[in-house]
């Protein structure tokens, strides 16, 4: 007869004393190791687990360690995140030495990038992990491995809005970045660099960052690393700042001929990241149908691997197509939701260019009250966070808004000239072009276009590609209409 129900199995246990309890769990340890001698990976959360009880924490750590790698790997986040934090625990009731250190320094960084597909960016315990890891890296004195951290601790001052924190790793970054020996660390500086930089709104400078990150994967020998990465990835990364430059065919040639690679080389996080970048990028092209793809499956691998934040990315982008396509209700009630989760969990990284999308979406359905509300929120938002990347969006919308709320013309001409002066500032051309259009479509009637034709002509003379884009053929036919 087999008794082997769970409650007859807990009953036997309770009665075995501790000694007996131990020796269990040894053989069972031993067994396993014999049976899945050419593949621990399949059993290493059991053996963790034996290990710690039987008494052999260091094996277990190990094991928990092993297991948490190989959960990330097949893209079992939770389970990652459940075993790296195990892991964490055990190794504290260890004795502390250089080699403790060490691998709970490596812990606490794929304990941090586990957190951020399941809890977000801007979660407390990430924060934590990661400034316990810079600790770590400092008390050791290994660049290489704080180099890493640098990278993931950044995006936690900035998912949570913190300037100062972002530019407290940009100067550590600086310090160190001449003794770091690892290509890939240097990697993961410039790629710090070039976010940073990015959220400041200095395009050049995070142009320049990005395609040294570029050059240096390409010139490297990739390792297997815990995120997953393809080497090409940050050309996504580069696609839409060189949009906002003023390379639109350059930036559109980058995600149409890199797509395809991206889908069968990357782990669906990663992947997923690709695909926000890309759709920043083809949402400002007008490329809607390609738009809609990537949209639509980021909300699927969203849903599919509980990665929350980019199933609520795609579903903001696909509110948005549905507003654009005349379902305003609907399309503005999805994009709403998306926003919200990321309202609840406080994370601002990308949260002036989602309100500036619902602030477009609510002024098509004449909801300028909304509308407002919602701006004004995004320009608190670059104030206090200082994401000043979508800076020229938001004043061009103020105004937008100012016309449909009835204002004097001057007052939107005013907040598009600070539109204007803001990309002229930051080198972002296109963005320059799309508020430099706004503003001659108001000067038009006012019987100044003369006025509009030379500032259009101007800014529209500076670009030498892209033409058949949206914004450069809405400036040539308004161009053609002031010339009469």
């Amino acid at each position: 007869y087999d008794f082997s129900h769970d409650r007859i199995r807990e009953a036997a246990y309770v009665d075995l004393s501790p000694m007996r309890r131990k020796l269990l769990h040894q053989r069972v340890v031993r067994a396993l190791e014999q049976v899945y001698v050419q593949d621990t990976d399949t059993v290493c959360g059991e053996l963790a687990f034996h290990c710690e009880q039987a008494g052999i924490l260091q094996n277990a750590v190990t094991w928990y360690q092993r297991a948490g790698q190989v959960a990330w790997e097949r893209h079992a986040f939770s389970d990652a995140e459940h075993y790296q934090r195990m892991a964490i625990g055990r190794l504290a009731a260890l004795p502390t030495n250089r080699n403790s250190q060490e691998q709970e320094l490596k812990l606490q960084v794929g304990y941090a990038s586990s957190m951020t597909v399941t809890i977000g960016m801007a979660a407390a315990e990430r924060r934590a992990a990661l400034q316990r890891a810079q600790e770590l890296a400092q008390t050791l004195g290994d660049v290489n491995e704080l180099a890493k951290v640098l990278n993931q601790l950044w995006s936690v001052y900035r998912a949570l809005g913190e300037p100062q924190g972002i530019r407290s790793c940009v100067d550590e970054a600086h310090r160190i970045i001449d003794q770091v020996t690892e290509q890939q660390s240097k990697v993961e500086l410039y790629k710090m660099l070039a976010g940073a930089a990015k959220h400041f709104g200095e395009f050049e400078q995070s142009l320049s960052m990005t395609v040294n990150v570029i050059q240096l994967q390409t010139s490297i020998a990739q390792p297997d690393t815990p995120t997953g990465e393809w080497p090409g990835g940050m050309k996504f990364n580069l696609a839409p700042v060189l949009w906002i430059a003023g390379f639109p065919e350059q930036a559109w040639e980058i995600v149409r001929s890199n797509r395809a690679e991206r889908d069968r080389t990357s782990g669906p996080f990663v992947r997923t990241n690709m695909m926000f970048q890309a759709a920043i990028l083809l949402r400002n092209l007008g490329c809607d149908a390609m738009l809609e793809e990537e949209a639509t499956q980021m909300s699927v691998l969203g849903a599919q691997y509980e990665m929350a934040m980019s199933q609520q990315g795609g579903d903001i982008f696909t509110g948005w197509l549905l507003a654009k396509r005349g379902d305003l209700a609907k399309g503005i009630e999805l994009t709403e939701r998306g926003i919200n989760a990321f309202r609840r969990t406080g994370h601002t990284m990308y949260q002036t260019h989602r309100l500036a999308m619902l602030v477009e979406m609510l002024l098509w359905a004449k909801r300028l009250s909304e509308a407002e509300a919602v701006l004004q929120e995004a320009l608190g938002i670059s104030e206090h966070a200082e994401e000043r990347f979508w800076d020229v969006e938001l004043y061009r919308l103020q105004g937008d808004l100012l016309l449909a709320q009835g204002a004097p013309a001057t007052q939107a001409e005013q907040s598009y000239l600070r539109a204007i002066t803001i990309a002229q500032q930051q080198g972002a051309k296109s963005l320059e072009l799309r508020a430099t259009t706004a503003l001659c479509r108001l000067l038009q009637p006012q019987g100044r276009s003369d006025e509009a034709y030379q500032a259009l002509s101007q800014i529209y003379g500076w670009f030498t590609e892209g033409f058949d884009t949206y914004d450069l053929r809405v400036a040539q036919a308004l161009l053609t209409e002031l010339s009469v």
